[in-house]
């Protein structure tokens, strides 16, 4: 099948294996979505075998891509390295009750994203691979910081039910409408869209039992009954946990506007639960985010420069120094603004090719180690400021409480462009500038990372609402009301 794919029948029993063969050039990506009828599972497999040169003997060694893991649903791609064949395996011989109807789709190449009108071509195509469905929720992102709220809406619910970072993102969206009003529909609403959202994660996530998912919520080791989800994750399993430790986190947050003590309680034990999935990731890709433990603000020069700041509808971002600083730090963001596609750039949003990680097995994209920073910065940033009967409970479960780390975290987010990059500057903002104003005192060491935030992002985002409401209150807490 060289591209599309549709229905395939696996049967009960037997060892035959069902092969899905897609013929690939050197240099082409194949993307693939599988799905599995009835909530069951398959063994999937992915191999590339390389095509024999010309005068060459046949029989080059094949890649094994993806070792053969049961899944309900999969999204994936692979960067071929020269021509050869994909050969995609359904493999059923370990259910001797129940035949398999699976739905396999693929396609050959990258998708150009680049505005709203792509997401029917996508969903028209069923193709949902990782690098396509972050850089289509980076059109609603966009829509969404640009102050086109119901039209981020609706863009993000159009996959709600189907992509886990949709999902994520349209319960998000419920969420901050939550916060700001404080209303109990709106709380109701953010808790269902939250719930579904974890529901969709769960169904991509490693299975594991009752007593594992009970240890995880109160324990502290992150491999205690966790069903193997350290070892042999595929790049679905691992965001779908991502994204699933992300609404676990906004579900504990929901929780603490019940203000009782039972809501308190709820929160504590959403928190730990969310942080061990969070764990469990980091350490399947090498505790690289949990490492990082503290570093030096964000820092700019001046003030925030508004002629600087380009037009955020504008496909190509305006390469302007005027939004950096001083330092190697603000130069390389500086760079990062003025290089559209170079990182998955939110304002470009051209593809970028997908290279399999040959130490860990599977690709993997900024947006995954942009989940993580951004996931476990807000854990450690939202820790240091819970209500202290909250932290007492987090503590007993050895929740981690570090504000330095998690600032650092957020910083990293915000160095590499990824889906959540925004967010990560809000919550840098939230640190330096919402907090700070509650409480009289020195404001010195707030400053400079907070001009440095704002500069980075209006210069993308330079009508938004939420970084101008910022800039206005810093203005103020500075005394420049001018």
């Amino acid at each position: 099948m060289a591209d599309g794919g549709g229905a395939v029948n696996v049967a009960r029993g037997g060892k035959e294996a069902r092969t899905v063969v897609v013929t690939a050039a050197a240099g082409d990506t194949v993307r693939w979505t599988l799905d599995v009828a009835d909530g069951l599972d398959i063994a999937f497999s992915v191999v590339f075998k390389p095509a024999a040169a010309a005068g060459a003997p046949a029989g080059a060694a094949a890649v094994t891509v993806l070792p053969s893991t049961r899944v309900a649903h999969d999204f994936g791609a692979y960067l071929t390295p020269g021509p050869g064949t994909v050969e995609l395996g359904l493999d059923n011989s370990y259910s001797i009750l129940r035949s398999k109807a699976v739905s396999l789709r693929t396609a050959v190449g990258l998708v150009a994203v680049r505005g709203v009108e792509d997401l029917a071509g996508v969903i028209a195509s069923g193709v949902f691979d990782s690098e396509t469905v972050n850089n289509l929720c980076m059109v609603g992102q966009h829509l969404f910081f640009i102050n086109r709220f119901g039209a981020a809406e609706a863009f993000f619910q159009q996959l709600a039910d189907r992509v886990p970072i949709f999902a994520l993102a349209y319960g998000t969206m419920a969420f901050m409408r939550a916060l700001m009003t404080w209303e109990p529909d709106t709380i109701a609403e953010a808790t269902r869209r939250m719930t579904a959202a974890q529901k969709l994660c769960a169904t991509m996530m490693p299975q594991e039992s009752l007593l594992g998912s009970l240890l995880r919520a109160t324990t502290t080791s992150d491999t205690a009954g966790n069903g193997g989800l350290t070892g042999g994750m595929t790049t679905t399993q691992l965001e779908a946990t991502v994204v699933y430790a992300e609404t676990t986190l906004l579900s504990g947050l929901l929780n603490l506007m019940d203000e009782s003590l039972m809501g308190f309680v709820r929160a504590g034990l959403a928190i730990r639960s969310g942080w061990n999935y969070y764990l469990t990731v980091d350490k399947a890709l090498g505790g690289a985010v949990a490492a990082i433990t503290g570093g030096p603000p964000l820092t700019s020069t001046g003030s925030i420069p508004r002629e600087a700041r380009a037009d955020p509808t504008s496909p190509t971002p305006a390469a302007s120094g005027g939004g950096g600083g001083g330092g190697a730090a603000a130069a390389a963001a500086a760079a990062a603004v003025a290089s559209p596609g170079a990182d998955g750039d939110g304002d470009g949003l051209g593809m970028t090719p997908i290279v399999p990680s040959a130490a860990a097995g599977y690709s993997l994209n900024h947006h995954v180690r942009g989940g993580l920073e951004f996931g476990m910065g807000t854990f450690n940033c939202v820790a240091s400021v819970l209500p202290g009967i909250v932290l007492r409970i987090i503590a007993v479960l050895g929740f981690p409480c570090d504000r330095e780390a998690g600032m650092e975290q957020l910083r990293a987010c915000t160095r590499h462009w990824n889906v959540r990059s925004p967010l990560a500057g809000l919550f840098l903002l939230v640190m330096r500038v919402l907090l700070p104003s509650f409480h009289s005192g020195d404001i010195s060491d707030h400053v400079p990372e907070a001009e440095a935030v704002l500069a980075k992002h209006l210069t993308r985002y330079k009508d938004s609402a939420l970084f101008l409401w910022n800039a206005g209150r810093l203005a103020r807490m500075q005394g420049n009301v001018a």
